[in-house]
């Protein structure tokens, strides 16, 4: 697996589509509630992803030596 795909996959791309629907949720919610600053949601969804992203990513790199010492496992987590 190429460097950049490896990258990729360790951002765990399905929860962070996830966390794009709770995001969506959460924004329809908040302009059915009232006025809602429009020009403020592409900026919280790009720091959200980015956030999400650096989450996971740090914590591959926290469990590289315990992954790196043990037998995977189909129930070994995201690593």
């Amino acid at each position: 697996m190429g460097t950049a795909r490896a990258l990729v996959a360790m951002t765990r791309p399905t929860h962070i589509a996830l966390i794009l629907v709770i995001f969506a949720n959460g924004a329809m919610l908040a302009a059915w509630r009232g006025p809602v600053a429009l020009d403020a949601i592409p900026v919280a969804l790009v720091l959200l992803v980015v956030a999400a992203a650096a989450t996971h990513l740090a914590n591959e790199a926290a469990d590289h030596e315990t992954d790196r010492l043990s037998r995977r496992t189909p129930f070994s987590g995201g690593s």
